[in-house]
């Protein structure tokens, strides 16, 4: 992920369904947000000497994602919600 992520996390953020035009053109897309958690653990951290737009150096971390909850994308939502990225993520 991009950042120093924390040492250990547990990200409780409920998440509304993100709907695929597609894939779920039938689904309801009212429905509230559902309980969401993620626990996760910072396994390695680095920071190198390159730099990336307004920063004078790059940080990336190797984090451990366990979900406690099934949701469409959770992981990489609850990454970007905290701050971290997952890198080349586009969405």
């Amino acid at each position: 992920v991009r950042g120093i992520a924390p040492e250990e996390a547990v990200i409780d953020y409920p998440l509304k369904e993100e709907l695929d035009d597609i894939a779920d053109k039938r689904a309801n897309d009212n429905k509230k947000a559902q309980e969401a958690v993620t626990v996760i653990s910072r396994l390695e951290s680095v920071e190198l000497p390159i730099q990336v737009d307004k920063f004078p150096t790059s940080r990336y971390s190797l984090v451990k994602a366990h979900p406690k909850t099934g949701r469409k994308h959770q992981i990489r939502r609850h990454l970007r919600h905290l701050g971290h990225p997952i890198i080349g993520d586009v969405a």
